[in-house]
């Protein structure tokens, strides 16, 4: 008996049920996600499919095939790593693709750390842990397609950085020039980034528009400077977030060393200026 049918059973006949399943069979259409092949830089479909271990790490059999690796050492905590794998839908490209998804939970995996393995995941900058998962996976994709296409890599870069400019400096401008030259206005912000986020704007344009130089020939964007453009961001993650997030952690463990020898944590900037206006 199907879950339908139990339904109908335990709730009598529901007109408005049976009319809620017949708008969702002509109405609801799922989302075809995309991704960009490393390979050919193309927007392929999202077909990845498991790939499964038939033995334990030590080499043994498993009764049944398992979609997830990892050890069985007591004394070390299980990490855990699913295999996926698909081909570019690209019919000129056709290339296989595998990542790697590590987890430290067999059971909850909602935002794994995530890497290709082929092509090799050409990341030559470290993503902190305290970076949000959607800026990780965008700085991974961009550093994976690096060889392959700069200009495909730079374009996620300045997503990337338009993303971060709004979220993290309150530059809501609608466009990626504006949200810099805002961010380059705020004498606030480091000298050094806002001289790099100069440059990166009088380069945008290479790789989001054909440009051509004084013979007519194509300008295409290098991979030096695709790459420059993925470490400014690295830059900006580190003055956004990792910076600010291990400030927060030391100046709450010296505050729980105040506590602990018996004298009152050290008041911020704020609470002492707010001390004064009363």
């Amino acid at each position: 008996m199907t879950v339908e049918a139990k339904t109908d059973i335990l709730l009598g006949t529901n007109p408005a049920l049976e009319e809620l399943r017949i708008w969702c069979r002509e109405n609801y259409k799922p989302r075809k996600r995309t991704v960009i092949c490393p390979y050919c830089s193309a927007q392929t479909g999202e077909k990845w499919q498991v790939l499964f271990t038939t033995t334990d790490s030590n080499g043994n059999a498993l009764q049944f095939p398992h979609e997830c690796l990892s050890h069985d050492f007591e004394d070390i905590p299980p990490t855990f790593f699913k295999l996926d794998w698909m081909i570019c839908l690209n019919p000129e490209c056709k290339a296989l693709i595998v990542r790697v998804r590590e987890s430290e939970d067999f059971q909850e995996d909602n935002n794994p750390k995530t890497w290709l393995a082929i092509p090799e995941d050409k990341q030559s900058v470290p993503i902190d842990d305290s970076i949000p998962h959607d800026f990780a996976r965008d700085c991974r994709e961009a550093w994976s397609i690096l060889d392959q296409s700069p200009r495909m890599s730079s374009v996620l870069s300045r997503k990337i950085l338009g993303d971060l400019l709004k979220q993290y400096a309150g530059a809501d401008q609608y466009n990626l020039n504006s949200r810099i030259k805002a961010f380059i206005d705020d004498n606030r912000n480091p000298s050094r980034l806002r001289e790099s986020l100069h440059y990166l704007r009088e380069m945008g344009d290479f790789s989001a528009h054909t440009q051509t130089d004084v013979d007519g020939k194509i300008v295409e964007v290098s991979r030096e400077e695709a790459e420059w453009t993925l470490k400014v961001i690295a830059d900006l993650f580190d003055y956004f977030i990792v910076g600010p997030e291990k400030d927060t952690r030391l100046r709450a463990e010296f505050d729980k060393k105040l506590k602990q020898a018996g004298r009152k944590p050290i008041k911020t900037l704020a609470e002492l200026k707010k001390d004064d206006k009363e």
